[in-house]
């Protein structure tokens, strides 16, 4: 009957993944079956190892533990699945049972050694752990460190130097290595051959000892056989001296045919021996002969068949042995040449990538310094552009601030900034622009070009370089704002561009060099203080 592992599952693979958890003390669990049905239920669990586990096991019940054991050579977690079957458990226990190993380990898997176990010595944690050690796929042992010294390094320099892999390969230790394959390999081959001659020596022997032994067996029984033919012939010849004369012999009949009386009667062997049931017992004793003579041949050809095919069978397993080892010899040489061959090529790519590396790291770094000499080169071209632009602009505003001093077209009051001739544009960002009125020019009296003073009214006025004026309405959400004395095209994205004329709204006098606001386009971001002109500080 399969065994129940869906009845306590969430229990089973709690403990499971409570053993397999690096952050769990839990080192070890314990599971059994429920009374006498097949139900695998948790029966303990710890964190004591291997000693701790062997105290719950019961020498009476079929058992099952899985352990975390630390690997002695890596430090590293192996985990142990133990079949335990106590001494005093019933047989038909563990017949039943023995179906079960499979689905319990498909359960408990993650496992890297499996150990069926009968009484507390099979179960000690040094004998468990040296078959770990020897289970391993690495005998290297991380924990000892080695006894060869490193080569003193040298301090790092800047000087390529090439990579000879001939240098680099010692080939006296690769010679010598080879040299012991080969002598390995003569030692197998002869201890082979010696195996395969003692295996054959000791079936012959065992032949020639089973032919004694038959044929002594032969001897016996036919000595016994000539001896009890010799005893009834004797009894026979006995029986044939001992009869009477004819006349006797009548007398004799006569008196048997008598009536019986109390008188003593001699006993006559020839009348009592029936000469044709002799006969029919030495039939049969030939017949038995020879049917023992023939099963004897029967078995002789038997064994002779059995040591034969014996023979062949070791043959044909020594062979197959030497074609694996064969085999395993060559694959590993094929490796070893292989390995060294791809270290070659490694050592010759790594010089050349290694070149090729500082080749391009060289003009890496002359690239950047071309490129750091442009840009320093260009922000040069551009500050005294900057500067020249600004020195030539300035001189025109303040000519025109002059001229509109002289001819009394400037108001009494605080004056807006001047543009450039040929007008300005006064854009606003689309979701903070607000209606302005440009008001109609009052008539006043001693000016000939028609055009009067700024009326104050709460409104920032802007004097444009034609004569007027323009009031535009600036809300508080606008915060502080500027007007656009020069252009000023964005370098990336992190900068504004605006024309001369445009109104940039919400700035912050972030550096006394750079500000940052709201440009008519939208967008916000730096541009130069120096190219804008406040109009409501």
């Amino acid at each position: 009957m399969a065994v129940d592992l869906k009845t306590n599952e969430t229990k089973l693979l709690a403990a499971w993944k409570d053993v397999t958890d690096d952050k769990s003390e839990t080192d070890w669990a314990l599971f059994g079956y429920d009374g006498h049905t097949n139900t695998l239920k948790v029966v303990s669990s710890g964190d004591g190892g291997l000693t701790e586990l062997s105290e719950d096991l019961n020498s009476n019940k079929i058992m099952y533990a899985f352990c975390r054991l630390l690997d002695p050579k890596t430090s590293l977690p192996k985990y142990v699945l133990i079949n335990w079957q106590g001494e005093g458990a019933p047989m038909s226990r563990k017949g039943s049972c023995t179906n079960h190993m499979r689905d319990v380990a498909a359960l408990l898997h993650g496992h890297h050694l499996t150990v069926h176990a009968r009484d507390e010595d099979e179960v000690d944690e040094q004998a468990i752990l040296e078959k770990l050690v020897r289970a391993g796929s690495s005998a290297y042992n991380f924990k000892q460190r080695s006894t060869e010294t490193s080569p003193q390094s040298k301090p790092v320099g800047t000087n390529y130097h090439r990579i000879v892999p001939t240098a680099e390969i010692n080939l006296s230790e690769r010679d010598k290595f080879w040299e012991r394959q080969e002598q390995e390999e003569k030692q197998r081959q002869q201890e082979e051959l010696t195996r395969v001659a003692e295996e054959k020596a000791r079936l012959e022997t065992e032949r020639n000892r089973r032919e004694l032994a038959d044929a002594k067996s032969r001897a016996n029984q036919e000595r016994e056989r000539s001896r009890n033919i010799a005893e009834v012939r004797q009894a026979e010849q006995k029986a044939e001296r001992a009869a009477p004369k004819p006349a006797a012999a009548s007398a004799a009949r006569s008196a048997d045919s008598a009536p019986v009386g109390t008188n003593y009667h001699r006993i006559v062997p020839t009348a009592e021996i029936n000469l044709s049931e002799r006969d029919k017992f030495w039939e049969r004793q030939e017949q038995e002969e020879k049917q023992r003579q023939q099963e004897e041949l029967t078995r002789v050809a038997e064994e002779k068949a059995r040591l034969e095919t014996e023979r062949n069978r070791r043959e044909v397993e020594a062979a197959k042995l030497r074609e694996r080892h064969e085999l395993e010899r060559s694959r590993t040489i094929n490796e070893a040449r292989q390995a060294e061959r791809k270290a070659d090529r490694v050592l010759s790519q790594d010089g050349e990538q290694t070149a090729r590396w500082q080749q391009s790291l060289a003009e890496d770094q002359r690239a950047e310094e071309e490129r750091r000499h442009r840009a320093d080169r260009l922000r040069a071209e551009r500050k005294q552009e900057a500067e020249e632009l600004i020195g030539h602009r300035t001189g025109e505003a303040r000519a025109v601030f002059a001229r509109g001093t002289a001819s009394g077209q400037l108001s009494s009051g605080p004056t807006s900034p001047v543009g450039r001739p040929g007008g300005v544009a006064r854009r606003w960002p689309p979701a903070a622009a607000q209606p302005y009125t440009q008001p109609e020019p009052e008539p006043e009296r001693g000016h000939a070009d028609g055009a009067g003073p700024a009326v104050i009214t709460g409104e920032v006025q802007i004097t444009t370089v034609t004569g007027e004026l323009a009031s535009v309405s600036i809300a508080p959400e606008h915060g502080l704002c500027a007007q656009a004395l020069y252009d000023y095209q964005a370098v990336d994205d992190t900068e504004i561009t605006f024309d001369p004329g445009d109104i940039i709204t919400n700035i912050e006098q972030i550096d006394e060099g750079w500000w940052q606001g709201v440009s008519p386009a939208g967008q916000f971001g730096l541009f130069p203080a120096n190219y804008v002109q406040l109009i409501n500080a």
